[in-house]
């Protein structure tokens, strides 16, 4: 049982540790965005300038966080501090060993024997001291001097007169007033830092060995430098360089850089970045609401105007447009004002066909309401059956209205909504009016279908040039209904020809109904097409036609992005015997509709 218990630990502790880090990411966003919100930096602005804004001045943060932390300048400028104070080091130290007072023997025996022989050598503290005054002063560093066995012998700061302290040259520069600005500067470049320097002031400055530099001079014979820093948190850089005569050490030479030296070049350099940054930022900032300036302030007028569209659709009010403007805000401006008319249109066509719907059903409804009252009165039986034709008629005239008002009002809606197909345009004539020829057979003028420029088997065949993506019952509820105009007006003896052709200069199909009869006044080309127009001719019964079906086989065509229009077919003048030229004749009229072709 004891060794299955570490299996089992082992197994729950990275899930358990997972749910932990989920559950602590979660209630660290939470209190990340609720921090954000209540200073006004959430992401979730109320406005595109606030957002564009906020954006720039974020990335412009990081990237200011990223070159002060991620700067070698910090780096590059303690090591080129370093080289240089080695070298003033080790020249001080040498002069500082030229500058020692040495002691020899002068007996009589030296004098027979040979040349004296040195006994010591010993530092002098006031020309060390003043030495050491006199080279570091222009370089604003400290230089202590210890003995070989760690003794404190000489401070740069401090006056000696026959090898005795008289007073200090400076005061100290930890015990100066300074700025709590200062001190969180000291802070935010120790954070920037990243890491743990030892303290200067932790160690006593009258005990050498206490260095390490100075300990590793005295017993390596060699330079040695460390990075510290102050009570304050100030970067004190250190080298201690050995005194030696002859081969040996005999003290130690620890210089250290001023209090704020290298703090005072580091914090000019951040100093010139956040310079730099703030231009930057100021820029970025003009910039950002420049450019939200021609996004949002269109897009508000643009929302105002559609408001003002949805509000009240009776005062027309303009969308905003900006024609020299080519990217998506002109683009969403001009689609703007492209639905708004469309829309306005529409309110105009429903207006107007409602209109249209009163007056026309108010037409038979009158007559219906006359006969009715008449019929009370009437008292032979011929006029009541003469009444009762009437109302019968304009029953029937009522409920053809209502259907083909039902029809039109659907057409729309049912257009949009059904999928097209594709859809053979001479395949569907041919079939159409083979029909309408049987049912016809001897009560109505013969339809004839023509193809032009296209052989009648490839026409009719699987990739016929005659195809495209349509509505094939609307487009066959069209060319039923010009069919149906050109029989009313087609004597019997008379012909009505389809001819189907494409125009190569458009790339359309063009579908041509043509008829024999009395052909169109001028002024009522486009007239025809108006809803409730009824032109019809003489020998048919009132009322049997609800004068609908050109103008929803105009909505079908141009539903299909087609045209459609009227003309009459003319005769070519004929010159008499006489030398004049015969009037124009009007030959019969023609129905011409053209549609895109697929291709």
């Amino acid at each position: 049982m004891t060794l299955d218990a570490p299996d089992i630990a082992i197994d729950a502790g990275p899930s358990l540790a997972r749910r932990a880090a989920a559950r602590f990411s979660r209630f660290s966003w939470r209190r990340l965005k609720s921090a954000l919100s209540r200073v006004g930096f959430y992401y979730h602005f109320t406005s595109i300038t606030g957002r564009i804004v906020a954006l720039n001045v974020m990335s412009l943060l990081v990237l200011l966080g990223g070159m002060l932390y991620l700067s070698d300048f910090r780096d590059r400028l303690i090591g080129a501090r370093s080289n240089s104070l080695k070298i003033e080091a080790e020249i001080i130290a040498s002069a500082v060993t030229l500058e020692g007072t040495p002691r020899v023997s002068e007996s009589i025996d030296d004098a027979i024997f040979g040349p004296p022989v040195e006994a010591a050598y010993t530092i002098s503290l006031e020309k060390s001291a003043e030495l050491l005054r006199t080279l570091i002063v222009p370089s604003q560093t400290h230089g202590y001097i210890y003995h070989a066995d760690g003794t404190w012998l000489v401070d740069s700061d401090k006056i000696y007169k026959a090898g005795k302290l008289t007073r200090y040259q400076s005061p100290s520069r930890r015990s100066e007033e300074v700025s709590s600005l200062y001190r969180l500067w000291l802070s935010v470049e120790r954070m920037l830092r990243g890491e743990s320097l030892p303290k200067l002031g932790e160690i006593s400055i009258q005990n050498g060995k206490a260095f390490a530099e100075v300990r590793a001079a005295l017993q390596q014979g060699s330079s040695t430098q460390l990075v510290r820093e102050n009570e304050l948190g100030e970067t004190i850089l250190s080298i201690a360089a050995p005194i030696k005569k002859g081969g040996k050490v005999l003290g130690a030479l620890l210089l250290t850089t001023a209090d704020g030296d290298i703090d005072a070049i580091l914090a000019d350099e951040r100093a010139s970045v956040v310079r730099v940054w703030l231009f930057i930022l100021i820029v970025t900032t003009a910039g950002s609401f420049v450019l939200a300036g021609t996004i949002a302030r269109p897009m508000h007028q643009l929302a105002s105007a559609a408001e003002s569209v949805r509000r009240d659709s009776k005062t027309r009010a303009e969308i905003p447009d900006y024609p020299d403007r080519r990217d998506e805000i002109g683009h969403l401006s001009r689609s703007l004002r492209d639905m708004t008319k469309t829309l306005y249109a529409r309110l105009d066509a429903i207006e107007s066909f409602a209109a249209d719907v009163a007056h026309e059903l108010k037409n038979p409804l009158t007559s219906l309401h006359s006969a009715v009252d008449t019929f009370s009165v009437v008292r032979k039986d011929e006029d009541r059956d003469r009444l009762i034709q009437v109302m019968r008629h304009d029953v029937q005239r009522l409920d053809r209205l209502i259907t083909d008002i039902s029809d039109a009002s659907r057409l729309d809606s049912e257009m949009a909504r059904e999928s097209r197909q594709q859809v053979n345009i001479a395949a569907l004539l041919h079939d159409l009016c083979g029909a309408l020829n049987d049912v016809h057979r001897d009560s109505r003028a013969r339809i004839d279908v023509q193809i032009k420029g296209i052989a009648r088997p490839i026409a009719m065949g699987a990739k016929s040039p005659f195809a495209i993506q349509a509505h094939e019952g609307r487009l066959q509820q069209v060319v039923a209904n010009l069919l149906d105009n050109a029989m009313s007006f087609t004597p019997k003896e008379g012909k009505i020809r389809i001819v189907c052709g494409i125009v190569r200069k458009s790339n359309e199909i063009e579908l041509a109904v043509e008829d024999d009869g009395p052909g169109i006044p001028a002024e009522n080309l486009e007239k025809i097409f108006d809803r409730f127009y009824t032109d019809r001719p003489s020998q048919e019964d009132f009322g049997k036609n609800s004068g609908l079906g050109l103008n929803i086989s105009r909505q079908i065509i141009t539903a299909h992005g087609g045209r459609i229009w009227a003309e009459n077919r003319m005769a070519p003048p004929i010159r008499t015997k006489a030398g004049a030229y015969t009037p124009p004749r009007i030959l019969g009229a023609r129905f011409v509709i053209r549609l895109p072709a697929s291709g």
